[in-house]
Order: structure tokens, then sequence, then C-alpha cells
């Protein structure tokens, strides 16, 4: 995590987040030999002063490394690397989960003093806010980055609007739906886009967005593309809110109705045309629909067709 502590033989050990296992981060006083072997550690009750503090959640103290029965497996090695006394102590986020150690190792052995009792605890201390905070920047990069990917790989439309209806910024799959190149479509607003049959449903949305009497909406709307033709779309649009519910800006998610239009058309056509008697009816058995051969046929018209059931 790129955690540097500065204290006297003191080192920095992390949980990882995925394995939870114990990962040395900083302490360049020990031995490569040494750090090579303790990496990947899994915590428990006798895993050195680090991976027992970590498994316990405790302080621990390890005197004489030698004698040390949480240093049963690993004296030999620690003996090698010339480490005689560890002093560990546990570090915690803000919830209280366990992040890691920070840990104080010494050449000869011994307890330690209230000073360093005073500079283990302080430079825990430290260290596990310095380490939360580096994991919550982390995790609001990459955050960043998969909304980022999200919205610039998008199949559909996507779209942020300013709160005063500019584009602050359109994916790819926006301008290639309409025909326009960034810039463009960066140049331009949702309601000069809009057919102008569409624009008043589309005011009476926005103005709703606007007055906070709603905070999302969905409309099949008419948008212009760069040739001149329109093109069915299904606008989804939300407002994101900032801390104390602030309105920063609105996510708009435009979807190309094009393929569904079409074969609406062709159903239409296809109902209407047709020499045979096609109805569509609700539940009960009333008429909702009927086609031009039920009066042929039968010879009422559509209305008292409608007013009838089969």
């Amino acid at each position: 995590d790129g955690i540097v502590v500065r204290a006297p033989n003191g080192t920095v050990h992390l949980v990882d987040a995925v394995t939870g296992r114990l990962k040395h981060s900083s302490g360049s006083s020990l031995p490569a030999f040494y750090v090579e072997a303790i990496q990947d550690l899994e915590p428990g009750p006798n895993v050195g002063s680090c991976g027992t503090a970590v498994w316990s959640g405790e302080r621990v103290i390890a005197a004489d490394i030698a004698h040390d029965p949480h240093w049963r497996d690993y004296a030999a090695l620690a003996q090698r690397a010339g480490l005689r006394a560890c002093w560990s102590e546990p570090l915690r986020d803000s919830s209280g989960r366990p992040l890691g150690t920070f840990a104080i190792y010494r050449r000869v052995p011994g307890e330690p003093g209230d000073d360093d009792f005073r500079l283990i605890t302080a430079a825990a201390r430290f260290a596990a806010v310095a380490v939360e905070r580096k994991r919550d920047e982390d995790a609001l990069a990459e955050s960043e980055a998969r909304f980022a990917n999200a919205f610039e790989f998008a199949a559909v439309g996507v779209a942020l609007r300013a709160l005063d209806g500019r584009w602050l910024k359109v994916n790819r799959a926006f301008c290639d739906m309409l025909g326009y190149c960034e810039d463009e479509l960066l140049a331009s607003a949702l309601e000069t886009l809009a057919h102008r049959e569409d624009l008043p449903r589309l005011a009476q949305h926005l103005a709703e967005l606007r007055s906070g009497a709603q905070t999302s909406f969905q409309q099949e709307l008419r948008l212009a593309h760069r040739l001149g033709r329109s093109i069915w779309t299904l606008l989804s649009v939300s407002t994101v809110h900032g801390s104390g519910s602030t309105p920063l800006y609105h996510v708009c998610q435009v979807q190309d109705l094009s393929a569904l239009k079409m074969a609406e058309n062709e159903r239409d056509t296809l109902f209407q045309l047709s020499p045979d008697m096609l109805c569509v009816a609700y539940i009960d058995g009333r008429f909702k629909q009927v086609n031009p051969a039920w009066t042929r046929t039968l010879g009422w018209c559509e209305d008292e067709l409608l007013a009838m059931s089969y």
C-alpha cells in the first residue's frame, strides 16, 4: 500500500484485503531473506508477534524471541536475521476491522519501556489512518475507472447533463446513434435535438427534475440525427445528488428504438391489411382492437365492435 512510518526499527505488515493474509509493507531494516520468508503469512495464534496480533486483535510483546511460544516456528529464522525481540501493535480501521500491524524489532532481548509504548501506540495510530486513507483513495480511483469504462463502452447512449442543460460528457454510442462527433454533440442540448411534438412532455419532465418534484423520468423521444431524420429513442434521466441531497447533474441513458419501432410498424401494417379477422382483446373478452376485416365480414363499424365482446 506504499505506507512508510518513520520509527526506529519499525515495520508495517498489512492484511491483504482479498486473501486475508499478512504481507510486509515497509521496514527497510529487515533483511531481504527475512522479508521474503514472512510474506503471505496466515494470521494465527502462534505466527510470530504480528500474525498473532492480527489474529487476537491485541498487542503482542515478544521480549525474547528465542523462548517465546508465539515464535516457536519462526525462532530460527529470526535468529538468522539477528532479531531478538519484537513488539507488535494491531492496526484497525475506523470500523474496528483489522488492517495489519506496526512492529518494532530489536537486536537484543528486552521489554518495551514507557517511551517505547508511547511510540508504538502513536505510530500504530498514524499507520492505521494512513493505510485507511490510502485504501479509500485506491477504492475511489478504482470506482471512477470502472465508471469511466462503463460510461465509454456502454452499448447504449450515455450522457451527463448539467443542471442548466449543457452536456458535460457524452459517450461514443450516443455520438454514433445520432451521427455527430463528440464536439458537435457537446455544443448542442437535449431540447434542440428533440422532435418538436415531443418537446412539451420533455419540458414538463425537466421542469419537475429542476423543482425536485421527481428525481427521474423515462420517455420515448424522437431525436434528430445529423442527416436530418428522426431516431426513436427511450430516454431515461435521473438526478445525481451530492452531500446534503444537493443535485449535481443528470445521468441520461438513451436506447435506440429504431428496430423496435420498425417491427411495430410492420406488425401494425400486417394487422390492418390482413384478410383474416384479427383482434386484440382484454382478458374479460372485450375487444381492445379489431382490424378492418371484421367490418368487411360482419358489417359493424369499429366503434360498434369495440363495444362488444367475443
